[in-house]
C-alpha cells in the first residue's frame, strides 16, 4: 500500500468539511443500465407467466386433446423458460459485447433466448417424457414460445423508450490523455460504438481545468466510462486515485496496434477496446437486487425490533437531556457527506458532530444508557432509515465521520487508496466489523486493516457474502465491550 507515514493532503475533501450540506451528491439524473436491466428481467418473467395463464383460458375454452393445464404445472413450465431464458441472454451478451448497448440487438438476443428456452424444455419432454399427452404438451409450448419470443422482442424495443427514452442506454465515454493518443481511442470508439455509445469529450490529463471539467461532468451523472489512453502508470495511478471512488468506470484503452494483435479469445471480455481497472457495483444489476434485499429486510425486521426502539427512546430521555437521535455527516458513496441518524449515547454538550475527538473506552462524554447502547450496537440501529432513504446499505464498509482522524492525520489522507472503500454505499456492518475490527481506531496499523477488508469486500463482493455478513453480525458479531 506503501508509505503509511507518507501523508498528502486533500484540499478538496478539506474544503467540503466546513460545509458539508452544500456538497450533497445530487441525484442521477440518467436512468441506470443495471437497473434497466433488472426492470427487463422482471417484465420477461411477467410476460411469459401472463403468456401461460391466457393460454391456459384459451384452450379451455376449445379444449385441446391430452392437455394437461393444471395452473401449477403451466407456472412451473412458465418459471423454468423465464430462468433459462435469463441464463442464456446473459450467455449470449457476453458472446456480442461490441452491442451491449444496442436496443435492437437486445430484442433479437432476448427473443432468441427465450426461443432457445422453449425449445431446450420441448427438446426435454420429447426424449425424457411418457408418450401420454405429447402432442398437446407440444402444442402448448410450441405456442407459448412464438407468443412470448415476439412479446420478449417488444419488451426490449419499445421498454426502455417508455422507461427511459432510447438514449438511456447509451454509454457516455470521456477519454483523457495525451492529445494524439486520446484522440486516436476516440475515433477507435466511435467507429466501434455501432450507435450504443457516445464520446462526449477527449480532454487532455496535463490540463487542470479538464479535471475540472471532468469532475462537474461526473457530478450531472453525465459519464459512465472514463477511458484512459497513452497514460504511464503514475498517471494511470493518479487517476484511479482521484475517481476511484466515483460513480464511474475506469478503463485503459487499446490502440490500434494492440486491438490489430489481439487474439480472437479476448472477445469474451466486456468491451475488447476497453480493460476495466476498478471493480464496483456501480451501474450493475447486482446493485439493483442488493437494494431490493436492502429495502426487504429492513421492511421485514423493522416490527421485530421496533420495541426494542422504543425501549431506548425512553431510556435516553430519562437518562440525559437532549435530543434521543445524534445527526454526523459521514462520507458516503463517491466521498459525498450523507447525515447518518443514531440513538444519542453522550451528553448534549459533550457531544463532537464532527467526529474528530476519537471516542475512547470509557469516555466520560457517554452516558449511563449510551454506555449499554454501544456495547450493543443498538445505537447504530437508527441508521435502517438512512438505508430505506438509500444512502446506506445494510452490508458495506462503515461510514467514517468526515472529520475523523488517526494519529493526528485525517483519516482519508492518512491512509492510502483511502477513497477507493467509497466505490460502494457504506453500510450498518461490514467485513471489517465480523472480522474484529470495530471500536477504537487509534493506530494507523488498525486503520490500514480496515481499508484493507474494505477494500477485500468491494473485489469480491456478491449478494451471498452480504448474507454471511448479515447472518455473522445478527448471531455473533452485533454486541461487543469495544464498541464502548
Amino acid at each position: 500500500m506503501g508509505d503509511p507515514r507518507r501523508i498528502k493532503t486533500n484540499p478538496a475533501i478539506r474544503k467540503m468539511l466546513s460545509q458539508p450540506a452544500a456538497f450533497r451528491p445530487q441525484r442521477r439524473q440518467r436512468p441506470r443500465r443495471g437497473t434497466l436491466r433488472l426492470f427487463m428481467a422482471i417484465g420477461d418473467y411477467a410476460q411469459v407467466l401472463a403468456v401461460g395463464l391466457a393460454l391456459c383460458l384459451a384452450f379451455q375454452a376449445a379444449p385441446a386433446p391430452d392437455l394437461n393445464l393444471s395452473p401449477g404445472r403451466v407456472a412451473g413450465i412458465g418459471l423454468l423458460a423465464a430462468t433459462l431464458a435469463l441464463f442464456v441472454r446473459r450467455g449470449l451478451r457476453r458472446t456480442s459485447a461490441h452491442h451491449v448497448g444496442s436496443t435492437y440487438v437486445s430484442s433479437v438476443r432476448s427473443a432468441a433466448a427465450v426461443m432457445i428456452a422453449f425449445s431446450g424444455i420441448a427438446v426435454g419432454r420429447l426424449l425424457l417424457g411418457s408418450t401420454t399427452g405429447l402432442g398437446g404438451d407440444l402444442l402448448l409450448l410450441m405456442s407459448w414460445a412464438v407468443i412470448s419470443t415476439a412479446l420478449a422482442a417488444a419488451l426490449r424495443l419499445l421498454g426502455t423508450r417508455l422507461i427511459a427514452g432510447p438514449e438511456s442506454l447509451t454509454t457516455n465515454i470521456v477519454v483523457l490523455g495525451p492529445s494524439p493518443q486520446a484522440g486516436a481511442l476516440a475515433r477507435i470508439l466511435t467507429e466501434r460504438s455501432r450507435g450504443h455509445r457516445q464520446v462526449l469529450a477527449v480532454l487532455q490529463d496535463d490540463m487542470p481545468e479538464n479535471m475540472v471539467m471532468l469532475d462537474q461532468l461526473i457530478e450531472q451523472g453525465e459519464v459512465d466510462i472514463i477511458a484512459l489512453a497513452g497514460m504511464d502508470a503514475e498517471g494511470i495511478q493518479a487517476i484511479c486515485e482521484e475517481f476511484g471512488d466515483r460513480p464511474v468506470h475506469i478503463c485503459v484503452g487499446f490502440d490500434a496496434v494492440a486491438l490489430e494483435r489481439a487474439a480472437r479469445g479476448s472477445s469474451h471480455l466486456d468491451d475488447p477496446v476497453l480493460l476495466r481497472l476498478l471493480p464496483g457495483q456501480f451501474d450493475d444489476w447486482r446493485d439493483s437486487v442488493k437494494r431490493g434485499l436492502d429495502i426487504a429486510l429492513v421492511m421485514a425486521s423493522l416490527p421485530l425490533i421496533a420495541p426494542v426502539l422504543i425501549m431506548a427512546a425512553i431510556a435516553i430521555k430519562l437518562d440525559s437531556p437532549g435530543p434521543v437521535f445524534f445527526r454526523q455527516w459521514r462520507f458516503g458513496l463517491g466521498t459525498q457527506p450523507v447525515q447518518i441518524l443514531k440513538f444519542r449515547s453522550m451528553y448534549t454538550d459533550r457531544g463532537d458532530t464532527t467526529g474528530e475527538a476519537r471516542t475512547t473506552a470509557r469516555d466520560s462524554r457517554v452516558t449511563r444508557v449510551g454506555r449499554i447502547l454501544r456495547r450493543t450496537s443498538i445505537d447504530e440501529l437508527p441508521q435502517l432509515l438512512n438505508v430505506l432513504r438509500g444512502d446506506m446499505s445494510l452490508v458495506g464498509p462503515r461510514p467514517h465521520a468526515t472529520h475523523m482522524k488517526v494519529e493526528g492525520n485525517y483519516y482519508f489522507e492518512a491512509v492510502e487508496h483511502y477513497r477507493l472503500r467509497h466505490r460502494v454505499k457504506p453500510g450498518l456492518t461490514g467485513w471489517a466489523q465480523v472480522n474484529g475490527s470495530r471500536g477504537e481506531v487509534d493506530t494507523l496499523d488498525k486503520a490500514y486493516r480496515r481499508v484493507d477488508l474494505d477494500l477485500w469486500y468491494i473485489n469480491n463482493w456478491s449478494i451471498t457474502l452480504d448474507l454471511k455478513i448479515i447472518f455473522k453480525t445478527v448471531f455473533g458479531g452485533f454486541a461487543t465491550l469495544k464498541a464502548d
